[in-house]
């Protein structure tokens, strides 16, 4: 019979500590009446809604929205860096897809808010701990995609240092065959050279010699 209770005095408990320490530090007996949003004093949110709430809007691929979000945490972060405009901020920074997306500040951020796990309630630690895992992930692998660009324009430039190269040989095998031609050439225009010169140097001797040609 007092299971219900129980239960339904658990489900509340992160709603009821959130009103009693903001009624604590008023030091008010009731509740005081509402202000507007801005007025309102900072304290931790009972949910994560308020950060899936910019990671949905995020995930639209609208750069405008994007940029927007982004300068709405950031301001919130640089006014009061509370554990909650923290973690947004860093929620956002670590959100992929969009123009002010920054995962190393983002894995830093969250690291520095999992060095202290007790300032977190429970599903923001478990989303910090998500986020971040994914991130140091996407990180490795744009590491390690950087590292095969750079063996793939290695690569590329070796192959084209091995063309021209291969290139200057041809070359060079050619010119040294047209030499061969031009060398077997000279060498047959000597050897006619020579036989006429001999020829003509019989013809001259027997002409000499009062001999008829």
């Amino acid at each position: 019979m007092l299971r219900e209770p129980l239960q339904n005095s658990s489900r509340s408990t992160r709603q009821g500590g959130v009103v009693i320490l903001a009624l604590t530090i008023s030091g008010c007996t009731a509740l005081p009446p509402s202000t507007p949003a801005e007025d309102a004093p900072q304290v931790e949110p009972a949910s994560v809604s308020v950060y899936l709430t910019d990671l949905r809007e995020l995930s639209n691929g609208n750069p405008v929205a994007a940029a927007e979000i982004h300068e709405h945490a950031r301001q919130a972060f640089e006014d009061a860096a509370t554990t909650t405009n923290r973690l947004r901020l860093a929620l956002v920074l670590g959100q992929p897809g969009h123009p002010t997306s920054d995962p190393g500040e983002a894995q830093h951020m969250l690291n520095e808010l999992l060095a202290t796990p007790e300032s977190l309630l429970p599903d923001e630690r478990a989303l910090a701990a998500i986020h971040l895992q994914e991130i140091e992930e996407r990180l490795i692998l744009e590491a390690e995609n950087r590292r095969l660009q750079a063996r793939i324009a290695a690569a590329a430039a070796a192959a084209a240092t091995n063309r021209q190269d291969a290139e200057s040989e041809q070359r060079l095998r050619d010119a040294l065959e047209e030499n061969r031609r031009l060398s077997e050439a000279l060498d047959e225009a000597e050897s006619k050279l020579e036989a006429v010169t001999s020829i003509e140097r019989s013809i001259r001797e027997r002409g000499e010699n009062g001999e008829v040609p």
